[in-house]
This record gives C-alpha cells, sequence and structure tokens, in this order.
C-alpha cells in the first residue's frame, strides 16, 4: 500500500469516529465499545496497522485491538483506573499524544515520522501490560473484598428491615438497596472493563475471607456507610440538576473544620475566602473555575493540618492532582475530593 492509500485509510477511520477528541454522542465507554468492536473498522484499522509496521520494517506485538484501546484511554480513563498514580497519568498522557498525532494526520512521507509514532504505540502497550502485571492482583483482590462488604450490607440491611429494626421508610431503603446493588455491579463492570472475561472469571472466584471481628465491625458500621454512600450519589446528581445547596453546607461545616484545625491567624482568611455568600456569586458566573479555586485554596490550608499527612490523603490527592490535568470538567474531581476530606475529619 502506497503512502496515499495509508493516508486515506487515516482519514476513513478518523471519520468512523475513531479519533481524539470524539465526538460528544461517542464519549461514553458503552457506546465507544461498541464502534470499536464493529467488524469493518477492526479490519480496517489492521490494515493501517499492518502497512505502517510494513512501511517503516517493524513488526512488533501491537494489534488493531492495542491500537483501539488508545482511543478508549483517552476519554474513558476512569473506567480502566481507580487511581491515578503517577504510572497511570503517564499512561494516560501518551494515548492522547499518540491519538492526537493520528487525528491530525501522520505524515506518510517521512519514515522518521511514522517510526516515531510506531514506537510510541509500542511504548503504550508496554506500559499498559506492566502496569496490568503489577496491579491485577492486587486490584482483583481489593475490588473482592469491596464487593463482598456490599453484598453483606445489602443482605444485612434487609434482614434488619424485615425485622422493622431500622429507622429508615419505603423509599429510603429503597434507595439504599439501589445504592448498595449499583456499587456491586459497578465493581463488576470495571474488572471486566480493565481486565476482560478472564478478569472477571478469576474476580468471580477470588476468595478474599472476612473474618468474625470484620463482620462484627460491619455490621455496627452499615447504615453509616449505607447513607454516606447514598449522600455522596445525591449530592453529584444535584450538580447534574444545578443544586448547590448541598455543597454550601458542606464548604459551611469545612470552614469550621479547618477554624479548628488551624492557628487563628489563618482564621480571618479562611472566612474570607470560604466565605458562602461570594462562593454563590462566583459559582453562578463560572462554575468551574470555582471549583477549580476551592480545590486549590482548600488544599494549601490542609496542608496545616495534620489531615495532609495521613498517607491517604497523600496518595489521593496525588490522583486528584493528576485529574486535574487530564480532565476540562471539575465537578467531579471537587466532590470526589471533597468526599476524601470528609472522610478524613
Amino acid at each position: 500500500m502506497n503512502n496515499s492509500a495509508i493516508l486515506e485509510l487515516n482519514i476513513k477511520l478518523i471519520n468512523d469516529g475513531i479519533k481524539y477528541p470524539r465526538e460528544t454522542s461517542q464519549t461514553s465507554f458503552d457506546v465507544f465499545i461498541k464502534l470499536i468492536t464493529n467488524k469493518i473498522i477492526l479490519s480496517d484499522v489492521k490494515k493501517f496497522i499492518d502497512n505502517i509496521k510494513s512501511l517503516v520494517n517493524l513488526q512488533p506485538k501491537f494489534t488493531e485491538r492495542d491500537f483501539l484501546s488508545i482511543f478508549m484511554i483517552t476519554e474513558n480513563y476512569s473506567e480502566i483506573f481507580n487511581n491515578i498514580s503517577d504510572k497511570e497519568f503517564e499512561i494516560i498522557q501518551l494515548t492522547r499524544n499518540i491519538a492526537i498525532n493520528f487525528s491530525n494526520n501522520l505524515k506518510y512521507d517521512n519514515l522518521e515520522n511514522v517510526s516515531d509514532f510506531l514506537n510510541m504505540c509500542i511504548k503504550y502497550k508496554t506500559l499498559l501490560d506492566d502496569w496490568k502485571k503489577q496491579d491485577r492482583s492486587v486490584i482483583i483482590k481489593n475490588f473482592k473484598k469491596q464487593y463482598n462488604e456490599i453484598v453483606m450490607a445489602r443482605q444485612y440491611s434487609a434482614e434488619m428491615q424485615q425485622k422493622k429494626d431500622l429507622s429508615l421508610d419505603d423509599e429510603e431503603y429503597k434507595n439504599l438497596q439501589i445504592a448498595f446493588t449499583n456499587d456491586a455491579e459497578n465493581i463488576k463492570n470495571q474488572i471486566k472493563k480493565t481486565f476482560g472475561d478472564n478478569g472477571l472469571l478469576e474476580f468471580n472466584d477470588y476468595n478474599v475471607e472476612i473474618n468474625n471481628s470484620d463482620n462484627k465491625i460491619l455490621e455496627n458500621n452499615i447504615f453509616e456507610a449505607g447513607i454516606k454512600r447514598a449522600f455522596w450519589d445525591y449530592l453529584k446528581y444535584s450538580f447534574i440538576n444545578k443544586d448547590f445547596i448541598m455543597l454550601y453546607n458542606l464548604i459551611t461545616t469545612l470552614t469550621e473544620n479547618l477554624l479548628k484545625l488551624t492557628d487563628e491567624k489563618e482564621h480571618e482568611e479562611i472566612k474570607n475566602n470560604l466565605n458562602i455568600s461570594v462562593i454563590k456569586e462566583k459559582i453562578n458566573i463560572d462554575l468551574n473555575n470555582t471549583l477549580q479555586y476551592m480545590y486549590s485554596y482548600i488544599s494549601d490550608k490542609l496542608k496545616l493540618t495534620h489531615l495532609a499527612n495521613s498517607d491517604k490523603y497523600i496518595k489521593l490527592k496525588t490522583s486528584f492532582d493528576n485529574r486535574l490535568k487530564l480532565e476540562i470538567i471539575y465537578n467531579n474531581i471537587f466532590l470526589d475530593f471533597i468526599e476524601l476530606v470528609f472522610d478524613l475529619l
């Protein structure tokens, strides 16, 4: 195949939706999965990959599915990675560089340019394979433990409701059960998306025991955990509907806690910068910039407290910082960050 024919194939794939950024209608994970499992697209991508390999006389183990996974990760990385450490961040950045290079049309008459592109693809596959090998068993084990706890929580709450030992009305109980069910299904979906059907089989077969003391702790905290889960889910739902009352209440409570945890000389500045009236005005003007500002400001003030020294905070703060570099809309980053802060308070 000559250079112009490869270029035509490149353009055809871009027109079919294999590009970055993707069309709004194709940004969801499930929609894009259907697109990249289309037999015609798979065949066209195989031709494209085979021909650029031939063009530079390289035959690495890099397939059409490897190539298409790049475009999946560019905009759906949160479906694959549970945490964005520097390792995951490097993979995501590399996928975006490859996708941008491809979407801007490679110069196929420049063999050095094509060789660099293919080498980026090979590096991506190497990094992703290493990530899967190193983290697979740990991820599956941790997810299975979370899954078992959710299933036990759902069963225990059902028993308590039947005994009429719950202080929840029928609607509240129904919402709690839905939250448990959704969380359990989300875990299985994430395992399948990351590791495929074999990973899901491994997950189903993995036995993580919860000892009696864990069981007791789970029972004692079951409703607190369920209510927390429902609360944070509802907060995200309220954001979609432009309802920020819960956010304002959280910021007020957070301000009160920061005043308790910091030196008195910081108090006036904290009150001024987290003033609810001012925040309301800023959100009405520009929600995204306001969330970014509050994230930065609260992060800075937390450095003055013991909370910033916890291992959990340090690990997840790195993940949030990396997500800020990758995402354009900050709603979920900020809400996840606030949830972490309240979890540590």
